[in-house]
């Protein structure tokens, strides 16, 4: 998920980086593993052949007597006990789809579940509640061992071999996954760090899915058919762009978990988005049906961050407001001539002095403004460079303050 925040997390070691990947799947397969159902709920397999990273051809070993007839549906287990397997809740790159050109890490995901289920071994399976998709493949949970210790599914999602894919019914691990995905993503794994082009070479990867970046120049929002339109690279109707399409169907999910209309959310930032390319009139578009497979590129040096902000003063706004911003480097820097944006209704400029420096570690407070120029009500600040690049800015939203006091909003005590 986007961060609005675009907060630093201090200087965290590459070590320290690790130890914290590594809790974190260690708690998560921790909570796989001790799920209610006994062994008995499983089905044994036999590996014949891997296909491609998330799916390969079984041999049925023994099926659960309650079992039986679901399987019963799709496979002769009495006279012919094979199944390709496809693994649930996950996606790998595809490598040998008649529709679909082999996808960058394609070969590595396939690679990587050879290693996990090597021909001959034994496998176990766990039932969802829809048991075979369209093409008769038998869904699974694939486990490694009969007590569900690790998850198969779980590992290639960590690992950035697959990404999650939640498909109704069948959503028992849906949350997990994302929560892996995310770390993924965070720590650059597999395709996350493999599979990531600017956003001018999207054309070059028609059909494919990858992650594209680049700066937002111009979003909008149709009332007409409720489509939102995310363009990157140039605004439309430059025909050299990106494009996101986010459809009416999904918009009130992007809303309710970015907080925000999306093309609020993402405008003028630094963004990047995973999704397969289709060439429409030449340009490259990436249906969205997730808030999940867009976020705001964290920069890799956050030099100064919007720290603090007093929207509503005690008594009169006009002379009262003040914004406090924060160097959090180890290096004095010179912000004369940068400004802060206030965005909401009427916008306003208030550039800093050009003698203006923040001292290494410190703060420097823009105050004693002789007018009111900071909304209660859906304000967003900005704060910019003297090239005009976006240096930080604030969560829609977060700024809100109808009460004359001395509350101000502090951003989260981490990113000191």
């Amino acid at each position: 998920m986007a961060n609005t925040t675009r907060e630093s997390c201090g200087r965290i070691t590459a070590m320290k980086q690790s130890l914290l990947v590594l809790s974190l799947l260690v708690s998560v397969v921790f909570y796989i593993g001790s799920a209610e159902s006994p062994p008995s709920a499983l089905i044994e397999v036999e590996v014949m052949e891997i296909q491609d990273g998330d799916t390969f051809d079984a041999y049925i070993v023994s099926v659960p007597s309650h079992l039986r007839d679901l399987l019963s549906d799709g496979i002769d287990l009495d006279r012919a006990p094979f199944a390709r397997v496809r693994l649930l809740g996950i996606d790998a790159p595809e490598i040998d789809h008649p529709d679909i050109p082999c996808e960058c890490y394609g070969e590595e995901a396939r690679d990587s579940l050879v290693r996990l289920l090597p021909e001959g071994s034994t496998t176990y399976l766990e039932l969802d509640e829809r048991t075979f998709d369209k093409y008769d493949r038998l869904l699974a949970y694939v486990w490694l061992d009969p007590y569900r210790n690790l998850m198969v599914n779980s590992v290639l999602v960590s690992t950035g071999h697959a990404i999650g894919l939640s498909l109704s019914p069948n959503l028992k691990y849906e949350g997990v996954f994302n929560a892996l995905e995310h770390v993924a993503r965070d720590n650059n794994f597999g395709l996350w760090k493999s599979c990531v082009y600017p956003w001018s070479e999207a054309q070059d990867h028609a059909d494919e899915r990858a992650v594209f970046i680049g700066r937002v120049a111009g979003t909008n929002f149709d009332n007409e058919s409720g489509i939102t339109f995310i363009n990157i690279g140039n605004a439309y109707p430059d025909p050299n762009r990106l494009t996101l399409v986010i459809r009416v169907a999904v918009r009130d999910y992007f809303i309710w978990l970015l907080d925000s209309p999306p093309e609020m959310f993402f405008d003028d930032a630094e963004i990047a988005a995973y999704g397969r390319i289709k060439l429409v009139a030449n340009t490259p578009e990436i249906e969205l049906w997730s808030p999940l497979y867009v976020w705001i590129q964290q920069p890799t040096d956050i030099s100064v961050v919007i720290r603090e902000v007093e929207v509503n003063p005690a008594g009169s706004d006009a002379g009262h407001e003040w914004v406090k911003l924060r160097n959090m480097t180890d290096d004095d820097i010179s912000i004369g001539g940068w400004l802060l944006l206030a965005k909401a209704n009427k916008p306003v400029a208030i550039r800093i002095p050009e003698d203006a420096v923040i001292l290494a570690q410190d703060h420097y407070v823009v105050e004693n403004i002789p007018f009111q120029w900071l909304d209660n009500e859906g304000e967003n600040l900005e704060l910019r460079d003297g090239t005009g690049t976006l240096i930080d800015k604030t969560p829609i939203g977060a700024l809100d303050d109808n009460d004359d006091d001395s509350r101000t909003w502090r951003r989260n005590e981490m990113s000191k």
